[in-house]
């Protein structure tokens, strides 16, 4: 939009449509089942309690998403061309907005802001899972709005907890305040095929 409409200013009052989820069917996988399995990608804010009603902890999953980084540690495998990231908000544009006159975004086109992970690079020499932190720039987190298709599927982070864990870490914050996460190759089927017996296939 600044490259193609420089005289364009949005304004804090413009309102976003705003989705909860993102959903996505998985490929069949011959060796457990011949049916799809639907994925679900969450980016839900929290919502305050309100009168008798209670809050509720914002829902904001962690996803597979295409890239065209190169990566040596992945090429070849079933990661090739995959990175995971924090996704933050899945929306659509203001109608009055304008779009590229190129067909990459075309209008109402769903789109996410993300926050990327650290690149498939480091491995735990003792569990052989990938050890992952959240990506920065200029000591910000690396975040970027995408077209929504760029999204894979979900997965599945585990804190690094150490020695000791955390006491201040509860199912709320735990995504927030961790550094150090490993990437789960026991999320479910397809995620173990495709990771552990290194199946191509398991992910559209």
């Amino acid at each position: 939009m600044r490259t193609q409409h420089p005289t364009f200013v949005p304004h804090s009052f413009d309102g976003f449509d705003l989705y909860a989820q993102l959903c996505v069917h998985l490929p069949p996988i011959a060796a457990t089942s011949y049916h799809k399995v639907k994925n679900t990608i969450r980016a839900s804010p929290p919502v305050p309690p309100q009168g008798r009603l209670s809050g509720r902890a914002a829902r904001m999953y962690f996803a597979l998403i295409r890239t065209g980084e190169p990566n040596s540690r992945t090429a070849g495998t079933p990661l090739e061309g995959l990175r995971v990231a924090h996704i933050r908000a899945i929306f659509t544009l203001p109608h009055h907005y304008p779009t590229p006159s190129r067909s990459e975004v075309p209008q109402r086109q769903a789109l996410a802001y993300i926050e990327w992970m650290t690149p498939f690079h480091r491995m735990d020499p003792h569990s052989c899972l990938y050890v992952l932190s959240p990506s920065t720039r200029q000591q910000r987190p690396y975040g970027e709005v995408i077209v929504a298709d760029r999204i894979v599927r979900n997965c599945h982070l585990w804190p690094a907890y150490g020695r000791a864990i955390d006491r201040r870490w509860n199912v709320d914050n735990v995504t927030e305040q961790s550094k150090t996460f490993y990437f789960s190759p026991y999320f479910d089927l397809p995620t173990f095929c495709m990771l552990r017996l290194g199946h191509f296939g398991c992910i559209p």
